[in-house]
């Protein structure tokens, strides 16, 4: 039996040649952070993006790939990367072995985004089966530690107290917090407040 196939607008259509038509859903895939629930509100543009790394600065982190990279950058270029957890159950074990200083957001983006479309993307050296890493070079302006470009919080979800994911809407004036309100102890009633305080 031969039969073609085609999404439109998230959903897969399977068309066989005895002409049934059969729809599923187009599951989305996600990739996963998590990161200082203070640097998440603060994100530099309001966008998620990657930082500048060279191998003088990176301590025991030898990415290979940035490594053997950073061996061919041209006079004013640069190699910015940022990480992610290739799924939700490895982002969880990750933040769950660690005693944190301060609350973290566990959050989510679509691997599809069209944000790195301009990166590299290879195992993470030192997480190889539950990270991934994403690296591109390009020019670099004077004190630029920041990728150019960036995913807009409003492409980023933020998982809330309740198990669910949500689109992020902590605009700094509004919003609970993304840790019990007992585990704070600042003087702060949500996470704007918390931020001032």
């Amino acid at each position: 039996m031969s039969y073609d196939c085609m999404c439109i607008a998230g959903v897969r259509l399977v068309s066989y040649a005895h002409g049934s038509i059969f729809c599923t859903p187009n599951r989305m895939s996600y990739i996963y952070r998590y990161d200082p629930w203070l640097t998440h509100l603060r994100m530099h543009g309001d966008m998620l993006r990657a930082d500048r790394w060279s191998s003088g600065e990176a301590g025991p982190w030898q990415h290979e790939s940035l490594v053997a990279a950073e061996h061919t950058l041209a006079e004013g270029e640069a190699i910015f990367r940022i990480a992610f957890w290739k799924s939700l159950e490895a982002a969880k074990s990750g933040m769950g072995y660690r005693l944190w200083s301060q609350m973290h957001v566990l959050h989510r983006v679509r691997e599809d985004h069209p944000f790195f479309n301009a990166f590299e993307r290879a195992d993470d050296d030192f997480l190889i089966e539950t990270a991934w890493l994403y690296w591109q070079t390009s020019t670099r302006e004077p004190q630029q530690d920041w990728s150019r470009d960036g995913i807009p919080k409003s492409d980023i979800e933020i998982l809330d107290l309740d198990g669910q994911w949500r689109a992020h809407q902590v605009d700094g004036s509004v919003g609970t917090f993304r840790a019990p309100r007992q585990a704070c102890t600042l003087d702060a009633a949500n996470d704007y407040d918390a931020a001032e305080a």
